[in-house]
């Protein structure tokens, strides 16, 4: 449903530790993993990460996000949670799709 995320070559994969119950966004290369934002931080909400992301990817010699890779991001690591709030966004996406999808004629 969350399209992966690529800047610069980069693919940024939402992640959701239950263990620790932290969130984190890896950062994968062709060669495998290139870092961990959340590693050593403590990321307990999804916001907590998001607020901080674009500036970890300037550090890291990245471009920051556009809107539209935000939220494939900030969606794709409530839905690694699971839990209500992936219910609640999944429902809101799929009215949203059946909303679009009605002509006038459908309507009236």
């Amino acid at each position: 449903m969350f399209k992966a995320v690529r800047i610069d070559g980069v693919e940024l994969r939402p992640v959701f530790d239950p263990v620790f119950r932290t969130f984190a966004v890896q950062l994968w290369d062709k060669d495998g993993p290139r870092s961990i934002i959340g590693l050593v931080e403590r990321y307990e909400h999804p916001d907590d990460i998001m607020d901080e992301l674009d500036h970890h990817l300037i550090e890291a010699g990245l471009r920051a996000m556009t809107q539209d890779e935000y939220a494939n991001v900030a969606g794709g690591l409530i839905m690694a949670k699971g839990g209500p709030d992936a219910e609640l966004l999944w429902e809101a996406i799929w009215s949203a799709r059946r909303g679009q999808q009605l002509s006038i004629e459908d309507i009236q």
